[in-house]
């Protein structure tokens, strides 16, 4: 897995966190 393959997968983890977080904040 190469660096830009890491960081996309990163990015997504990090947005589906933060999903997860806004939505137990309501």
């Amino acid at each position: 897995m190469d660096k830009k393959e890491q960081f996309t997968l990163a990015l997504v983890l990090y947005q589906e966190g933060l999903q997860i977080l806004v939505d137990s904040m309501k």
